[in-house]
């Protein structure tokens, strides 16, 4: 989640999840296309649900929550209905923000803002969360998996919660993992490009 990567290894899959519709520990262990995810609120599309993770006793070293996530259709669904709203104006609103202040750019932002990432808390001591980090990109297509690393809490608390949008986000893993060192990642260049069969 602060743009490195990281060796990660002994992935541990939940022991237990829980959300407001029960146990959905079978969707959050395997990246396999079996998405967790909610309804929107009728009337705050920024209303927030919890997700309670427990992985048990963390391994030794340093620990980090690895989620494969994406967006539904909400906040596309939002920046369409933006453009509706605007009507004739859109494609002039659209070219002004180019040149839109630093004011007006947060402005802009306040949809995404308001909506919110993936907070990560992990159990202190018995019903005291920490924010340990966040996760999250814009963008239904693709899944992306990310992980936020998660200082040992007092205890080796293998308790962790979701909070999220409600409606904003498949989740389709969870999974805790050491984390070893920093790498740089190597960009290989194609050694043969061709074009049906064509150079």
């Amino acid at each position: 989640s602060d743009g490195t990567y990281r060796i990660a290894t002994s992935p541990l899959e939940p022991r237990e999840a829980r959300a407001a519709e029960g146990d959905c520990r079978a969707a959050l262990s395997a990246l396999d296309g079996d998405e967790r995810f909610s309804a929107p609120d009728s009337t705050n599309l920024a209303a927030r649900e919890e997700i309670d993770i427990d992985f048990g006793a963390l391994p030794g070293g340093e620990v980090g929550i690895v989620l494969a996530t994406r967006q539904t259709l909400l906040s596309t669904y939002l920046v369409y209905q933006a453009l509706a709203y605007l009507g004739t104006n859109a494609g002039r609103w659209l070219a002004s923000l180019s040149s839109a202040s630093p004011a007006e750019g947060e402005q802009v932002r306040g949809l995404a803002r308001e909506l919110g990432r993936i907070e990560v808390e992990v159990e202190e001591s018995p019903a005291v969360w920490r924010t340990v980090g966040h996760a999250g990109e814009t963008g239904p297509l693709a899944t992306e998996v990310v992980c936020v690393p998660v200082p040992h809490p007092p205890g080796g608390s293998g308790r962790f919660r979701l909070r999220l949008a409600r409606g904003l986000w498949r989740i389709d893993q969870v999974t805790l993992h050491r984390l070893g060192a920093r790498v740089t990642p190597r960009a290989l260049l194609p050694s043969r490009v061709s074009s049906a069969g064509r150079e």
